[in-house]
């Protein structure tokens, strides 16, 4: 983390989006680590302060050797988007190709209003909205079979939240200090 505001990180070298290695890739402030073939997380590259987070479902890239590739998004990195936004966030957008919000993936950022899950998504993970507490309605479609605990603990305006018919394990504490849910 020594270098993580300059052009080398975590011992790759950078040079204007384009690593040394095809295991990542930097565009937009948001990082891509591939996971297999051209599946990706997506993960913050470093600190950035928006109000609007959209994430793509696909991104092209083309690596320094010429090779290029469209990958998709399958996966919200664990600790990903955790604590990264000075500011509210007033919009996040999550593509239909999420399959996974991984453990504490949006954790201490407070994200303002209603979150929309994919249809796409099967699992969130352990803490994965921890301490949003501007959030006010959460929808959890029929495609998630678990809550990870604490998952939307301490989202304290949490007033409204739907679970889908497929949910078959929630996590401890999932909801715990949820205090508008009546």
């Amino acid at each position: 983390w020594a270098y993580r505001n300059s052009k080398y990180w975590e011992g790759a070298i950078i040079s204007d989006g384009e690593t040394v290695d095809k295991t990542y890739f930097v565009k937009d402030y948001l990082r891509y680590d591939v996971i297999s073939g051209t599946n990706v997380k997506v993960k913050a590259d470093r600190a950035f302060t928006t109000s609007k987070l959209t994430i793509p479902g696909t991104i092209p890239h083309t690596f320094s050797d010429g090779d290029t590739r469209t990958f998709t998004v399958t996966t919200i990195a664990a600790a990903g988007f955790r604590n990264t936004s000075d500011a509210k966030y007033t919009s996040l957008k999550l593509p239909n190709t999420i399959t996974t919000i991984e453990d504490q993936a949006f954790t201490l950022n407070d994200v303002a209003g209603t979150i929309i899950i994919p249809a796409s998504v099967t699992s969130i993970g352990y803490r994965a909205f921890y301490y949003g507490s501007s959030l006010t309605s959460i929808a959890i479609p029929d495609s998630v079979t678990s809550i990870g605990g604490y998952a939307f603990n301490d989202c304290t305006s949490l007033s409204s939240v739907t679970i889908g018919n497929s949910v078959t394990s929630i996590g401890r504490y999932a909801f715990n200090d949820c205090t508008s849910l009546t």
